[in-house]
């Protein structure tokens, strides 16, 4: 170690690590923290008539399949989708 590791920079110290865990109880961790997540809808996009948007909220926005284009209700395609928040 002392060839490959320069003194100046090398601990002083043992490393402090903690006991060794299961990769389940990891998992198991990882989903209790995951299941506080919420889901929030993106209104990013959604936004004003004729004005620019940048490139990466077009990008965002068309991801999470948000309209990018004001359409008049008679022009847009509703089938599948729920629109019983839709007012028009």
């Amino acid at each position: 170690m002392e060839k490959n590791i320069p003194a100046s920079i090398r601990l002083k110290r043992p490393l402090q690590m903690d006991e060794p865990v299961c990769g389940n109880d990891i998992l198991t961790t990882l989903h209790a923290i995951s299941s506080k997540n919420q889901i929030w809808r993106l209104y990013i996009g959604m936004g004003y008539y004729n004005c620019s948007t940048i490139a990466v909220v077009q990008t965002q926005a068309k991801y999470a399949g948000v309209l990018t284009e004001l359409k008049l209700p008679h022009e847009m395609d509703f089938s599948g989708k729920d629109v019983s928040g839709v007012l028009f």
